[in-house]
């Protein structure tokens, strides 16, 4: 099942990580770290670019004690290139999509059971995956669309101000 991004502010719960998973240097498939560079610093939330390789973090994000886990990654989702949708892992198949060391099913499960934490995963749908290319105009189109989203829904906390 493939919902719209609207319903994301009814799963964020406790302690929120974001994670980005994807290959900066293969197109559309960047998304994920692109949108992790975007938000360091913006929200009340640690933010995590693993890259190609999610299964290496699994032990920092645990550590963390997150209550919610949100992984943003390029996601064929049979739409629109640029579409942002909440997708359920149980219908994403279980192969890798790119250059992934680990199926997005796999390690959404694993995450899981690891951290005992809600997952949701976001997919983009890429336009193109090649080798050597920046993301697309309607990718950069869907980070900027995140970003807004994600700083709207968890924004930083100002300092207090003590004098």
């Amino acid at each position: 099942m493939v919902e719209k991004i609207s319903s994301l502010k009814d799963r964020l719960n406790g302690k929120i990580i974001v994670i980005g998973i994807g290959n900066i240097i293969k197109g559309d498939d960047g998304v994920g770290p692109s949108l992790i560079s975007c938000l360091k610093g913006k929200i009340e939330a640690d933010v995590i670019d693993c890259g190609t390789a999610p299964e290496n973090y699994t032990a920092t994000i645990r550590r963390k004690g997150p209550n919610t886990i949100v992984i943003v990654d390029a996601v064929d989702l049979k739409l629109k290139p640029g579409a942002i949708r909440i997708v359920d892992p149980n219908e994403i198949k279980d192969e890798t999509f790119s250059t992934h060391n680990i199926s997005l099913k796999t390690f959404a499960g694993f995450i899981k059971t690891e951290a005992n934490a809600t997952v949701v995963i976001i997919g983009v749908q890429p336009e193109r995956v090649s080798f050597g290319l920046p993301l697309s105009d309607c990718a950069n189109r869907s980070v900027g669309s995140l970003v807004n989203e994600f700083t709207k829904l968890i924004p930083k906390r100002q300092e207090a101000c003590t004098a």
